[in-house]
């Protein structure tokens, strides 16, 4: 069951208009709140955005496929985000922010894809503005933007012993993966 949840959570950049209710979105904290965390520190803290006026003002400043040159439109858009941030008076370090970070961030999106809904893992927006829009203080470093929706695209996953750029064709999203024995240096 795991591996196969695993296989289907995806970047999904192309949403349906289907709302997301607050209350799914703190599900989704609750479950992330359980992930690892470097020395427990338990830095990161979540602003949680589910209102179609603000999701449509952040939405300009998200860049979305770095390799390919391709955004969502705006009829496409995410119904939701979630922005993880670093609270500083942790004192935890950027690598274990990171760290936590990434084990977080794979959580909600196992939860999101559980609960039929698909997410992408935005490192490019434009920061300054959205800690503007969002009205965030300094008390925080502005970490992944999580964009959320109901998949609108097909993603397949295809083996590569190479080239791993991502790339579009017949709308399709396809996501080249090397395979097992290109991964294992040694198995002793």
């Amino acid at each position: 069951m795991i591996d196969k949840l695993i296989k289907e959570t995806r970047s999904f950049r192309s949403f349906k208009k289907v709302r997301i209710e607050k209350k799914e979105l703190e599900e989704i904290i609750e479950i992330a709140r359980y992930s690892g965390s470097a020395r427990n520190g338990q830095c990161l803290r979540y602003v949680l955005i589910s209102n179609e006026e603000v999701c449509d003002q952040i939405f300009p400043h998200t860049k979305w496929a770095g390799s390919i040159n391709w955004n969502p439109t705006k009829d496409e858009s995410p119904v939701a985000y979630i922005l993880m941030l670093n609270e500083k008076k942790v004192g935890t370090s950027d690598n274990f922010f990171n760290f936590d970070m990434g084990i977080a961030s794979q959580n909600i999106m196992l939860k999101l894809r559980d609960m039929k809904f698909g997410g992408c893992l935005l490192g490019s927006y434009n920061k300054p503005a959205v800690k503007e829009l969002l009205e965030i203080s300094d008390d925080y470093d502005l970490g992944i933007l999580i964009a959320i929706g109901k998949p609108n695209e097909t993603v397949e996953i295809i083996d590569t012993s190479s080239d791993t750029k991502y790339f579009r064709s017949n709308n399709i999203h396809y996501v080249p993966k090397l395979k097992k024995e290109d991964l294992i240096i040694k198995n002793i």
